[in-house]
């Protein structure tokens, strides 16, 4: 991140590249926050089947599915991050 104009950006890019390939997506109120929906077993719910989820409710026009899992957080600054998980371990040795 040091001594290239560019270097902050460019870590941005890889950042949010990774974070995708492990199943994050961007929070829309605040492109920084990424989450994950889980399974109650602790195993990544695809994007296709949380869209499968029953709406629970609606907040300004979007339908937000309530499901038996959990979401995990991860929220980045420049080059740090906050993690919220049950195994922050195993985002952290994926993402080393």
């Amino acid at each position: 991140l040091y001594g290239l104009k560019t270097s902050s950006k460019r870590f941005h890019e890889v950042l949010n590249d990774v974070l995708r390939e492990m199943g994050f997506f961007p929070c829309v109120a605040e492109p920084d926050i990424w989450m994950r929906a889980m399974n109650a077993d602790g195993t990544v719910m695809s994007t296709e089947d949380l869209k499968k989820e029953q709406p629970a409710y609606t907040y300004e026009g979007v339908n937000r599915p309530i499901f038996d899992g959990y979401y995990e957080y991860v929220a980045s600054y420049v080059d740090d991050l906050t993690i919220g998980s049950r195994d922050p371990d195993s985002i952290l040795d994926y993402l080393q």
